[in-house]
């Protein structure tokens, strides 16, 4: 299974820029099922009590979804890594100790992405379609709890493998339509299609 994974912050454009590359490729999309997570919601109202269950119910959501998709390619609108970063800023060092663990093994068994799309976006944005999105639990969320997302993210970036291609993209300044005309992605689209015609070759 190859992937291109998306991260950021909350409100950065995730799911709207993963459908529009999925939609541009003909590339079957797999989306964050967050409403089916039951923690989610408590953990808005006691983080320090809930992350731990919060974070690994997402992550292991997330792996059911791409286990169901069973498709060679995919475009996800979430990281797998990215549930780590979430147990970095609340979670002590036990529970994102184990957070990491799991994620770690289920990347042994999942692999890598081909790419990871890192987006970023002002806070004030952010917050802004966060408000308009208007889901009840979220409306908590603060400027600083986005900035320290935004660090615990770009830490799980660098402990990415090299073989891992990163590109960023800035959704408070360039549209999501100008990201699709990024190489990096080109490339990889270009080596699942190769793939893709040999096999139709044998």
């Amino acid at each position: 299974m190859e992937r291109i994974e998306f991260c950021g912050g909350i409100g950065a454009g995730k799911s709207t820029c993963a459908a529009l590359l999925a939609e541009r490729w003909s590339l079957p999309l797999v989306g964050e099922r967050f409403e089916s997570i039951p923690y989610w919601q408590l953990y808005y109202q006691d983080p320090a009590r809930y992350a731990l269950e919060k974070d690994l119910s997402f992550l292991l959501s997330h792996v059911d979804t791409l286990r169901a998709a069973a498709a060679p390619n995919l475009v996800c609108d979430f990281a797998l890594f990215q549930t780590v970063a979430y147990s970095a800023i609340v979670g002590d060092a036990a529970d994102t100790a184990a957070v990491d663990a799991v994620y770690r093994q289920m990347t042994v068994r999942l692999g890598q992405p081909a790419l990871v799309i890192l987006l970023r976006c002002d806070t004030s944005i952010q917050l802004d379609r966060i408000r308009k999105r208007g889901r009840a639990p979220e409306q908590k969320i603060t400027a600083d709890y986005l900035q320290r997302l935004d660090r615990a993210i770009d830490e799980q970036i660098d402990k990415l493998p090299n073989t891992v291609s990163v590109i960023e993209w800035d959704t408070s300044r360039g549209s999501p339509s100008r990201l699709l005309e990024q190489p990096a992605i080109q490339a990889v689209i270009d080596r699942w299609s190769d793939a893709r015609s040999f096999s139709d070759i044998i």
